[in-house]
């Protein structure tokens, strides 16, 4: 497991290493979706949704869209959750 002191740590590190890289920004790319339709959500409709459920929607989503976007990627729902940015 990597431990982080900064971001700049993590940025370079990301950066370091194109299969983390990739999964990093499957993350952060899914955060950010569900992140601006949650607002939306709660701005248009109404609806309120618990932060809870919203983290595993992040989880969900950025798993979803890994596993159609990685090449030869046999990864399951649960290796995905105990997944770190070990380096290959």
């Amino acid at each position: 497991m990597v431990a982080f002191q900064s971001v700049n740590e993590l940025i370079s590190f990301v950066e370091s290493c194109s299969r983390s890289r990739q999964r990093f920004m499957t993350i952060y790319h899914s955060l950010l979706w569900n992140a601006w339709k949650l607002r939306n959500d709660r701005i248009f409709n109404g609806v309120f949704l618990n932060p809870t459920r919203g983290v595993e929607e992040v989880k969900l989503l950025a798993f979803y869209w890994h596993k159609r976007k990685g090449k030869n990627w046999s990864s399951n729902w649960e290796e995905w959750l105990i997944a770190t940015f070990d380096v290959a």
